[in-house]
């Protein structure tokens, strides 16, 4: 479920996932691993901090669990737009340099993949993603917002 909001200025983006019924173990798995990943991530939040270091934090815990990085899609800073500055790259990358400072709000949203794509399927809705088949899982808690503050990071809205 993705729900988004507009209100006083400022737009809201936020996301969850629920397991319905039986699941595969591997699909569990899965699920378990990307909020792993998520919370790898949120780690290495504080100011300072550069924004290519979530994704080095995302890339590490799911190779080491065995998954890959969905390459496609990624977080952004929300506020006053949507979608903007900073763009959230989940793969290892040099690309985005720039720090993390006071006051910045992000989303991190990585998609972890239980095998390499070799190519990504957009649906006739214009919103569901497949690769090699499958639905682009991903944990019920890995779309969170991060706020970097003085005292390092601080997720403002988490999951129940």
């Amino acid at each position: 479920v993705d729900i988004t909001c507009y209100m006083n200025g400022v737009h809201g983006d936020t996301s969850g996932m629920a397991i319905i019924g039986e699941v595969h173990p591997d699909i569990y798995k899965l699920i378990v691993n990307t909020k792993r990943a998520l919370y790898a991530a949120i780690k290495v939040c504080k100011p300072g901090a550069k924004f290519y270091e979530i994704g080095d934090a995302i890339h590490a815990s799911a190779s080491k669990n065995g998954y890959f990085v969905c390459e496609h899609y990624g977080g952004h800073g929300i506020g006053q737009d949507m979608h903007m500055p900073p763009i959230i790259l989940h793969q290892r990358n040099r690309i985005i340099t720039t720090e993390m400072q006071e006051g910045m709000i992000f989303t991190i949203e990585p998609i972890l993949l239980l095998e390499r794509p070799e190519r990504y399927y957009s649906w006739e809705d214009n919103w569901t993603v497949s690769t090699n088949g499958c639905l682009l899982y991903t944990s019920d808690a890995a779309d969170e917002r991060s706020s970097v503050d003085l005292g390092g990071r601080r997720i403002i809205k988490k999951k129940t």
